[in-house]
């Protein structure tokens, strides 16, 4: 019997901000399934942890250092699919620090057919942000017929082996392609013009919405419509308890909720960094301190000011 596989990358985090991803796995009774994260630039203390549930790592090579990983994630799912597709069943990917599990997802597509799975989120692709990383990638022309599509969103893909390494292999050639302006975090406009405006893919695809799916992106979701059952699971629009949720960390309420439950005994450092909506003066300095010393100063200022650009406060 394959195995299914959850497959992921991680740089330059610290235990505490990736603790409710493992935490939820190993809790969520995933069965049959392994787990797979590249990872680099982080202490032996937090690899040691990730190992400790099972989890297989694999060092991210050096030539990419300096560059987004965003991007180059599909370089190395693709790489290493190349030889071991055949031994899975069904592939997850995603993203690890803001996402945690209710379930094993897989067990909503057993017997299914061919496929590659996808999540909406509850904007279009007019929403400020999304239109501004397409828009930069692909101009306007392209933008404009597909502006009220719902977005794509790449914090999580799914699907059947094959599938699953057909697109991270189409995406790893597309974002590597000088056909159009390279930006960083072009994955996502990439994935939403290839399905809205190339109809790639379109014949396998399957999609998770907030309202009747397994996968939940609630970022920009109105807090009123997340609803939790008497254990705090967050449900979909039907009731159900969601398998997946992802982007919890732009709801404060649901971030104390997750941490309380899987992760009780985190550092309160962490623990206070990441529910407070507004933080003060020393909790905002610490942020962007660790950020600095995470990414470096640019790229700190970048997303510090983009941050307070028309859409920006879901940005970095």
């Amino acid at each position: 019997m394959k195995k299914n596989l959850v497959i992921g990358s991680i740089i330059k985090y610290r235990w505490e901000e990736i603790e409710p991803f493992f935490e939820s796995f190993a809790q969520s009774g995933f069965e049959n399934c392994e787990c797979v994260m590249f990872v680099a630039h982080m202490s032996e203390y937090t690899l040691n942890k990730i190992k400790s549930f099972g989890v297989k790592l694999l060092p991210i090579p050096p030539k990419y250092d300096g560059k987004c990983i965003i991007d180059y994630r599909w370089d190395l799912y693709t790489d290493f699919l190349r030889d071991k597709q055949k031994d899975y069943d069904m592939i997850f990917t995603a993203d690890v620090r803001d996402l945690f599990f209710q379930s094993d997802m897989f067990k909503f597509y057993q017997r299914h057919k061919k496929f590659l799975g996808v999540a909406l989120e509850d904007v279009t692709l007019s929403e400020p942000c999304n239109k501004w990383w397409f828009v930069r990638r692909f101009g306007e022309a392209d933008h404009e017929p597909i502006k009220n599509e719902r977005v794509i969103c790449m914090g999580t893909l799914w699907g059947t082996s094959e599938e699953f390494f057909n697109f991270s292999e189409t995406m790893s050639e597309n974002l590597k392609s000088d056909k159009y302006n390279y930006y960083e975090i072009s994955d996502q406009p990439t994935a939403n013009w290839f399905v809205y405006h190339e109809k790639l893919f379109n014949d396998i695809l399957v999609t998770s919405t907030n309202q009747d799916g397994p996968v939940m992106t609630i970022g920009l979701s109105e807090r009123e419509n997340i609803k939790l059952d008497s254990n705090d699971n967050v449900l979909n629009g039907k009731g159900e308890i969601a398998a997946v949720v992802h982007q919890y960390d732009r709801k404060p309420d649901i971030v104390i909720k997750v941490v309380d439950k899987y992760c009780p005994n985190m550092n309160r450092y962490y623990y206070n960094a990441l529910i407070r909506k507004k933080p003060g003066l020393f909790w905002r300095f610490m942020r962007y301190y660790y950020r600095v010393r995470k990414i470096g100063l640019f790229k700190a200022l970048y997303i510090t000011i983009r941050k307070r650009l028309p859409g920006g406060e879901n940005f970095g």
